[in-house]
């Protein structure tokens, strides 16, 4: 019998400690010899190693990574558009999931996918979301869009970098990335530069927040 490594042997083949002394001191002295010059004794594996082998075993079942097993009849997630809703966001919707329910071996009507993503974006039914949502949504402000206004009456350019429609779907946060740091101190005798700022707008890029004197904190204009 082979052994991978003459210090590690299997349980159920217990090998002669005397044997395993002997070989120790060889592989100390710089004179290795081979696993088939470890005799093996004869008699089978005693109940102590057969407890450490079973605890082992559990060990090792603990260690695994436990990974669960996709279920035969389990259904595609639904995935949902990061557009502002409209008609045509949820029919896209729609046709995704008819996509996802064909690739999984189902066949779902057209007409049933537009009752379940209008009902997963809380409407009663499809007819409810056609009556409530506009066909398309123009939409003003993109990640990734360049944009010039002022930022505490201080002129900026840059670009953004991120963009949500906020709950009543008349505003807008937006994060604006400068080009150049704007000087939001400037009457001051020290200097404060922001390279980045938050803020909110309404459709016309005008912040409803204002200022002391009366101003926007915040006017946007796409370039």
């Amino acid at each position: 019998m082979l052994l991978s490594d003459p210090l590690i042997t299997p349980i159920d083949c217990p090998i002669d400690k005397a044997a395993l002394r002997d070989h120790t001191a060889a592989k100390v002295a710089g004179t290795r010899r081979s696993p088939e010059a470890i005799p093996m004794v004869k008699s089978g594996p005693s109940k102590k190693d057969e407890h450490r082998f079973i605890f082992a075993r559990r060990v090792m079942a603990m260690r695994a990574p436990m990974v669960e097993a996709p279920h035969a009849n389990e259904r595609p997630v639904m995935s949902f558009s990061l557009d502002i809703q409209s008609v045509q966001t949820l029919k896209s919707e729609a046709k995704a999931l008819r996509d996802q329910r064909s690739a999984a071996g189902e066949n779902l009507t057209h007409g049933a996918a537009l009752e379940a993503v209008a009902k997963a974006h809380g409407f009663r039914d499809w007819n409810t979301a056609r009556a409530s949502l506009p066909d398309r949504v123009a939409v003003p402000y993109q990640v990734g869009q360049r944009v010039h206004g002022t930022y505490l009456e201080q002129p900026f350019k840059g670009v953004l970098i991120g963009v949500q429609l906020m709950g009543d779907q008349q505003h807008f946060k937006i994060t604006v990335n400068f080009d150049e740091p704007v000087n939001v101190t400037p009457n001051f005798m020290f200097a404060a530069y922001r390279h980045r700022v938050m803020a909110t707008i309404d459709l016309h890029g005008v912040s409803p927040a204002l200022r002391g004197n009366g101003k926007p904190q915040m006017i946007v204009h796409r370039s």
